[in-house]
């Protein structure tokens, strides 16, 4: 039989441990669903699944710098004021790269210190969230995530045959909406090119 309640007794630390790792994997699946629910009860309806917002795909190659470039003339002709992308850590790797060859893109981050990551001014966040090939660009007074419930955690031995098993059951949950209030307020842009 397994020795669950002991462990959990004798090394909070690994309690703490697991504790965290799930409150992290609970807030990475909601940064996915942010951005690609379908909708479908319970996932949230993702921003790059909404209609109205503002999209961009070239038809010949273009180059990803030049994509986002785009998309913020885009935004910007709707009075939307993008200030955040949402990059694929390979999308943002070629972009990072292009300042090799094109300079003034964006700030090189500072390796001796803390530096913002940006793309053309916008903080850049690099999520595997977002696929590659596409990006998202987002004006922060559009959209709002609601945090109806913190996350929380519940342990538990008293389900089915856990108590004489000696089996601990954690379950962690949290609530959450995402508002768009402007669908003008976010766009997809989809690459062409290799660079």
């Amino acid at each position: 039989t397994g020795r669950a309640r002991q462990a959990a007794a004798d090394a909070p630390q690994v309690m703490g441990y697991l504790d965290g790792r799930l409150r992290y994997s609970v807030k990475r699946r909601a940064d996915g669903q942010a951005i690609n629910g379908d909708g479908v009860a319970p996932n949230l309806k993702g921003l790059a699944n909404r209609t109205g917002i503002t999209t961009y795909a070239p038809v010949a190659a273009e180059a990803r710098y030049k994509s986002i470039r785009h998309g913020i003339r885009l935004m910007e002709d709707t009075e939307a004021v993008p200030e955040i992308i949402v990059l694929n850590p390979a999308d943002a790797q070629l972009f990072d790269l292009s300042n090799e060859a094109v300079a003034g893109l964006h700030a090189v981050p500072n390796v001796a210190g803390p530096s913002a990551r940006t793309t053309w001014g916008l903080t850049q966040v690099r999520s595997t969230a977002v696929a590659s090939g596409t990006a998202l660009l987002i004006d922060p007074m559009a959209v709002a995530v609601l945090d109806r419930q913190q996350v929380s955690a519940y342990m538990t031995d008293s389900h089915a045959s856990n108590f004489t098993s000696n089996i601990l059951t954690l379950l962690l949950e949290a609530r959450l909406g995402l508002a768009l209030f402007d669908p003008k307020g976010v766009a997809k842009i989809t690459f062409n090119g290799t660079v």
